[in-house]
């Protein structure tokens, strides 16, 4: 029987704590659910979220200033900070 190759750990993970909106919760819990059919076994949202990062990572900062920083503005265009609309 072949025996499966171990990586080695990346290293201690720390503990983060994240407001979601109950659209962009969906919206993880899809790709989570989706990348566990895909991939065969399960996917946690956090692997999904450290994925999306290291993935983002990958291109040079000029790249990510011009794609990912225009989501950012619109995230916070929304209202949405700290967990609060600014209206509350």
């Amino acid at each position: 029987m072949a025996t499966r190759k171990l990586r080695p750990k990346a290293g201690p993970l720390l503990v983060r704590s994240y407001f979601l909106t109950p659209v962009t919760d969906t919206a993880l819990k899809r790709i989570s659910d989706d990348a566990t059919d895909v991939i065969g076994r399960i996917v946690s949202e956090s692997a999904v979220i450290r994925a999306m990062i290291r993935y983002m990572n990958r291109y040079p900062f000029p790249w990510v200033r011009e794609n990912l920083y225009p989501c950012i503005e619109d995230e916070i265009g929304e209202g949405t900070t700290w967990g609060r609309t600014k209206n509350s």
